[in-house]
């Protein structure tokens, strides 16, 4: 039986870089990925990494980023 993007169940995921996906509930969570609890249809996973996921940066870009300005900012 297909199911349609209606019926499908998705979970939100975060890696380590604090970077979202959402991932179809019924299949295995890739390595490197954590489920974060939240559950839906596609539509609402989507929302929800909408509103959390607020620094599209990877973690270690902006650990990067902070460095090289106070570098840039101490001479």
């Amino acid at each position: 039986m297909l199911l349609t993007h209606q019926e499908v169940v998705f979970r939100v995921l975060m890696d380590q870089e604090e970077q979202y996906a959402i991932w179809p509930e019924r299949k295995a969570i890739p390595d490197g990925w954590t489920d974060i609890g939240v559950t839906g249809c596609k539509q609402d996973c989507l929302d929800h990494v909408d509103l959390a996921w607020l620094e599209l940066c990877p973690h270690s870009g902006l650990h990067f980023m902070e460095q090289r300005a106070g570098t840039l900012t101490a001479h």
